[in-house]
């Protein structure tokens, strides 16, 4: 199951804690996506364990807030409409054309 876990950092205010932030979700199982959009770090993955990524962020950079999991939905595909043909018979032989759209 795709998940995307967004936690709040309160204190993201230099690069340094940023990239701390970034490491400590990359080591998690599972992570695929690690997105920091100022002061929330969003992660997506498979099967991710979000009170242990919370709790990690709270051991090396003190205040972290989960806010939501959510499961991601894969996009639903159309299926493709059968290309219409023109079958013409000459003879012993059959020609088919295919319609432009």
């Amino acid at each position: 199951m795709k998940q995307k876990v967004v936690v709040r950092l309160i204190y993201m205010n230099t690069d340094e804690k940023k990239s701390k932030a970034k490491k400590i979700a990359a080591r998690l199982p599972g992570v695929s996506i690690i997105e920091v959009d100022g002061d929330k770090l969003t992660v997506t993955g498979e099967n991710i364990d979000s009170v242990e990524l919370t709790s990690k962020l709270r051991k090396k950079l003190k205040d972290a807030i989960l806010l939501s999991v959510t499961e991601v939905k894969p996009p639903v595909k159309k299926p493709a409409e059968p290309s219409k043909c023109i079958c013409v018979r000459y003879g012993p032989y059959c020609y088919c054309y295919l319609c432009p759209k």
